[in-house]
């Protein structure tokens, strides 16, 4: 199943890195977690994609011809201001990495944590898919709410889905790296010392799970996919992304009525 907008899309993600083996790699993972990835190996090449083609999501080493990462992630900005972005170094540089703060850019160190990245590359395309269409409401306080047989409480809401926050992790969603089925090989023959391929031995559910949400407060149940889940510090709570899915369309006007009520 390959990852989609809410307009029915995959997600559009280039890969900058001029290190063939590790470009490779990140594509692979990429693919096999469900994104539509793209990858260029030179500067060049990676500027004239940004020029023409709207991607979603940029993850570009910073190294590419010296400082060519860094250029590649100004013009990404100016020619695609929606566009998200990730830089990715071995060579952290503190005046680099307040660039990209700047520039509104996810910063990681190598060698990558692959578990974080995709986590990182979810909520980037899940945020912004629903940012784009429509407008997000945050609640003051919450409403109380179960997120399968759990207790939850949303904290923001749009016509696309709901952020929520939860006192433990959803059951049965496991943020660790995916096991690629029987006969599926990422193509990695020798992982390069910037990058990490540790993967976990037994398999796991994908980050994308259909579930229950139902808001108490208005009697309505809703059939949601959660696209994205992390841990607040110092509370140890949790907060998590569901995508509205629209297969009860009576439920649907329901929840957008509630939506439309609540004051931006």
């Amino acid at each position: 199943m390959t990852r989609g907008s809410s307009f029915g899309r995959p997600w559009g993600i280039l890969v900058v890195d001029d290190d063939a083996v590790t470009l490779r790699s990140l594509l692979g993972l990429l693919r096999h977690s469900g994104y539509s990835a793209a990858g260029a190996a030179h500067l060049e090449a990676a500027m004239s994609l940004v020029r023409v083609i709207p991607f979603d999501l940029l993850i570009a080493d910073l190294r590419l011809r010296s400082d060519g990462g860094l250029k590649l992630i100004r013009l990404a900005r100016e020619q695609q201001p929606a566009m998200e972005l990730i830089a990715i170094t071995a060579d952290p540089d503190a005046a680099v990495e307040q660039e990209c703060i700047q520039l509104g850019v996810t910063y990681l160190r190598k060698p990558l944590d692959l578990q974080r990245l995709l986590r990182v590359v979810a909520e980037k395309v899940s945020d912004m898919g629903r940012e784009r269409r429509w407008a997000r409401k945050h609640i003051t306080g919450g409403f109380a709410a179960r997120l399968g047989d759990a207790p939850a409480k949303v904290i923001n809401m749009s016509y696309g889905g709901m952020s929520l926050e939860v006192p433990v992790p959803p059951a049965g969603l496991s943020l660790e790296l995916p096991v690629p089925p029987a006969g599926l090989s990422l193509q990695v023959p020798t992982p390069p010392a910037s990058l990490s391929l540790d993967v976990p031995a037994p398999p796991v559910r994908e980050l994308r799970q259909p579930v229950e949400v139902r808001l108490l407060s208005f009697a309505l149940s809703l059939n949601a996919e959660l696209a994205w889940t992390r841990r607040l510090e110092p509370s140890g709570t949790w907060t998590c992304g569901a995508a509205l899915l629209e297969t009860d369309a009576r439920a649907v006007r329901a929840w957008r009525a509630v939506v439309d009520v609540l004051p931006t």
